[in-house]
Formats: C-alpha cells, sequence, structure tokens
C-alpha cells in the first residue's frame, strides 16, 4: 500500500517520484543546473539527481531549502503533473516549461493575460 511521505520496506514511496519530478519542472523553469541546485543546498550533485529521480527522500528542512531556492511554496512539491513521469514523459515536461518560461519572459501584465487567454481558448476547442 503507498501511504503519504514515508518508506516501504526502507524504499521510497510514489510522492518521492511525484516531488523528484516537480523538482526538475522548477529547476528547469529557472534555467539551473542539477549541480547549481545541489551546491546551493549543501548537497552532493548525485543525491540532488537522486532527489529528481525519486529513489531518495528529501527532509522537511531540505524540502524547504529547496522551495525558497526556486521561489515556490513547499505544496507545489506535491502537485502531481503526471500520474508517473518517465524519462518518455519529459518531451511534454519540457513543452510545458518552455511555455511557463516564455509566459515568466513577457513583462506586460496585460500581455502575459493574453497569452493564458490564448491557451485556455485553445484547450477549451478541443473539447467542443
Amino acid at each position: 500500500m503507498t501511504r503519504g511521505v514515508g518508506s516501504e520496506n526502507g524504499r521510497p514511496v510514489k510522492v518521492d517520484a511525484v516531488v523528484g519530478a516537480n523538482l526538475r519542472t522548477y529547476r528547469l523553469m529557472r534555467g539551473l543546473s542539477q549541480k547549481q541546485i545541489a551546491d546551493r543546498i549543501g548537497k552532493s550533485a548525485k543525491q540532488y539527481r537522486k532527489y529528481e529521480a525519486g529513489a531518495a527522500q528529501i527532509s522537511v528542512a531540505t524540502l524547504v531549502h529547496l522551495s525558497e531556492l526556486l521561489n515556490i511554496p513547499v505544496a507545489a512539491l506535491f502537485y502531481r503533473t503526471l500520474p508517473n513521469p518517465t524519462p518518455k514523459d519529459w518531451p511534454e515536461l519540457e513543452q510545458t516549461i518552455a511555455v511557463a518560461k516564455s509566459h515568466a519572459a513577457i513583462e506586460d501584465p496585460k500581455k502575459r493575460a493574453i497569452l493564458v487567454a490564448l491557451i485556455r481558448e485553445i484547450e477549451a476547442s478541443q473539447h467542443r
């Protein structure tokens, strides 16, 4: 049975994969490398790679530090982006990240709102 944060028989649980996938997404959105993040949180690059892979659990203190570094609420790391993220899903995530980066680069709030409205209209048109 998969529980919340914790381990089962010493192995990470599904939530670790979700947190790892979200870490990767936010890191890429910020244009940071794994080594840059690892250095800033005082961990080895190998340990940080394990976090993103969902192969190691992250302490609460490290989650807080990561959320501050990435400028996101801690809860954002727990949002499920994909049911079971795998390397085959990365191209989709890369496109999502590219859209988010472009959105963030637009300084005019009205233009950002237009972009969001356009994306929502395209999405809605698929359901008509």
